[in-house]
């Protein structure tokens, strides 16, 4: 029952984390520049294999690895963490942000808060959520699902660099050689 109960947890966490990242999107600043329609189609494409690869199987019964209590409330507690620091990244972005890759007017080069830990933060706690739900599915389709996720957040985090080191220029070189991408000292 609780093993249950933790499981969806995990589920509802991405529909309130869904929820909100809607209600946020209305809120951005014109844009100034954004990414060609191939490249948008490319990563987004990957992205909804990814998800409906972890998502679209639940746990089977012979799972990879044992789920049990002590896993599932692991896993919630990282999905948390995740939904939390993707959310911590969005606010202190602000009007900066954008679920396709742009410059927005007037953008300018955040390095505090989340940005002084990492590049791109929301996208860290996405992984983090991510890997949190393939825990409590434990599937070979849910870790498959997982690596086209990541394929396609690792592409988009590369046309996003390219742009703001064109747009930003000496700034952003020197940021990227101070603050690592996605792990805070590790990449």
């Amino acid at each position: 029952m609780l093993g249950k109960a933790l499981e969806w947890t995990v589920t509802v966490l991405w529909f309130l984390w869904l929820g909100y990242w809607l209600i946020e999107a209305r809120n951005t600043a014109p844009t100034q520049k954004s990414e060609s329609l191939l490249t948008g189609v490319l990563y987004r494409g990957a992205t909804l294999i990814g998800i409906f690869l972890i998502f679209g199987f639940r746990r089977s019964s012979n799972p990879l690895w044992p789920i049990t209590v002590p896993v599932l409330g692991a896993a919630v507690i990282l999905a948390i963490c995740g939904f939390a620091f993707a959310i911590w990244a969005r606010r202190h972005l602000g009007r900066y942000w954008s679920a396709r890759v742009t410059l927005k007017q007037g953008h300018q080069l955040i390095e505090s808060g989340p940005y002084g830990l990492v590049r791109h933060p929301i996208y860290s706690g996405l992984l983090l959520s991510m890997a949190a739900t393939v825990i409590t599915i434990a599937t070979a389709q849910s870790l498959c699902g997982y690596g086209v996720l990541f394929g396609a957040l690792i592409f988009k985090l590369a046309v996003e660099e390219r742009l703001l080191a064109a747009h930003l220029g000496p700034a952003y070189n020197d940021y990227q050689k101070r603050v690592k991408a996605l792990i805070p000292g590790v990449i």
